[in-house]
């Protein structure tokens, strides 16, 4: 929001675009609301772009490694532009304008890291950077003089001091974000995704999934997930699928669980005992069984932490 600013106020058509995938920090319907509030702010078309399916195959065949957890940064960005140079000649635009501040993400915001990510995305000289722009060689609209390089700025680094100075200036400081927006970066989230990947099969529907609950991995092909609150369990219910078993308290409150595909009833009933442990049920709890169409009851007891511990990934 700060790049385009400092480009609107050099009298500049600005069409933005904001790239969303599974792997957002918001909410999954969060992402059009965003780019409603993006355009009201800056007074642009805000276009909002899924790369779900895009995203996913990328991350199977990352060139470029993985960060501190499982962020593919640099596969990421290269992504992104090349998607963005298809909006850009779509558009008719003649450069493209990103926030990046040099050396502020430790992947794939180092000076070299951004002249290897254009030249592997097809756009060098063609990316505008504002906030670093007069501690970078300039781009080819700077040298033609379709934007005044003087009017931009030269931040440098993770401290967010500058920025937020520029946001005040501008009447955006309520809308500065400090945070990462992707959950690869969240180690709770890179491990159970890290867990998913060594899966044969695995879509987005797997990777939503990811998002809410304890997961467990009870065995190479079966896994079971458990609702921390009420709002999460009536989501995980969303996700029951055919051949998946699920396991709701009925004499007590406590978190429902989801078996991806088929177990054993020892299993099942092995299941039921760790929600009986996180339930916190003293006595003998009754689970109800829902499986291919079929309900039963199971009465368990609670099973000791030391027994499911390993299981569980985080």
């Amino acid at each position: 929001m700060l790049a385009v600013k400092l480009v609107l106020h050099q009298d500049i058509e600005v069409v933005g675009y904001h790239f969303a995938s599974a792997f957002c920090t918001c909410h999954p319907n969060g992402c059009e609301k965003t780019s409603r509030r993006l355009s009201e702010r800056l007074q642009i078309p805000v276009h909002l772009v899924r790369l779900d399916e895009e995203f996913l195959e990328m991350i199977r065949h990352q060139k470029f490694g993985f960060g501190h957890k499982m962020n593919p940064c640099i596969d990421c960005r290269i992504m992104t532009y090349r998607k963005a140079k298809t909006l850009m000649k779509e558009t008719g635009a003649s450069f493209i304008v990103t926030g990046e501040v040099l050396n502020q993400r430790p992947m794939s915001q180092f000076g070299h890291t951004l002249s290897q990510i254009e030249k592997e995305s097809a756009l060098e000289g063609l990316i505008v950077r504002p906030l670093s722009a007069q501690r970078l060689a300039p781009s080819i609209p700077e040298k033609m003089g379709w934007v005044d390089r003087s009017r931009f700025k030269d931040i440098c680094g993770r401290r967010r001091t500058s920025q937020k100075i520029l946001a005040q200036s501008l009447g955006l400081l309520d809308e500065l974000k400090v945070t990462g927006g992707c959950r690869l970066t969240d180690s709770g989230f890179a491990s159970r995704m890290k867990d998913l990947m060594t899966q044969e099969k695995w879509d987005l529907h797997d990777i939503q999934l990811l998002r809410i609950g304890r997961h467990f991995r009870i065995s190479p092909e079966r896994k079971l997930i458990l609702g921390r609150n009420e709002k999460e369990n009536r989501r995980l219910k969303t996700f029951l699928t055919e051949g998946d078993t699920y396991l709701t308290p009925v004499s007590c409150p406590g978190p429902e669980g989801l078996i991806r595909g088929s177990v054993s009833d020892d299993r099942i009933a092995w299941c039921a005992g760790v929600i009986a442990k996180y339930a916190g049920s003293k006595t003998d709890m009754i689970l109800k069984i829902t499986r291919d169409h079929r309900k039963e009851l199971l009465t368990v007891k609670a099973l000791p932490e030391i027994n499911f511990k390993p299981y569980h990934i985080r």
